[in-house]
């Protein structure tokens, strides 16, 4: 299920828009999910694209932040939840995953919001900055597939 990005451009010349999906990390595959075993590993993926003239006169780089608030607990910090990727000098489509490894976070509810700021030269924030609301996720400790399938 891909949830929105909304975005504050007051640029110019310059469109972007974008989504996000929730995965975990299952064998075979990957398919999108709300409810995570702890001991899986998991990501979301950011989807975007920008257009327009400007983009040949913009630099720096996109920071992407996933953060996570317990339900009736509040914020949790999670390893690797900032990552960036650099801006392309010309209309352009992105895609990037920001992955977690299991064990990150305890047993819970827990609400997912990402932003999104394009930083300029040495760090400083631009007026392109955007947020998706993500789905509530149920993290739960569970008997691993593969000892469920031997037993």
């Amino acid at each position: 299920m891909a949830f929105p990005i909304t975005f504050e451009e007051l640029v110019p010349h310059f469109k972007i828009e974008g989504t996000c999906e929730l995965f975990e990390v299952t064998p075979p595959g990957e398919t999108p999910a709300t409810v995570i075993r702890t001991d899986q590993d998991w990501y979301v993926k950011m989807d975007w694209k920008t257009a327009g003239s400007l983009n040949y006169l913009m630099c720096g780089k996109w920071q992407l932040q996933v953060l996570l608030e317990e339900i009736g607990k509040g914020e949790h910090d999670v390893d690797n939840g900032i990552v960036y990727e650099k801006f392309q000098s010309k209309p352009h489509t992105y895609s990037r995953e920001v992955r977690f490894r299991a064990g990150e976070l305890p047993e819970g509810v827990f609400k997912i919001v990402v932003t999104m700021k394009l930083l300029g030269p040495n760090d400083v924030p631009g007026s392109v900055v955007g947020f998706a609301e993500g789905p509530i996720v149920q993290f739960y400790d569970g008997v691993p597939e593969a000892e469920v399938a031997v037993q």
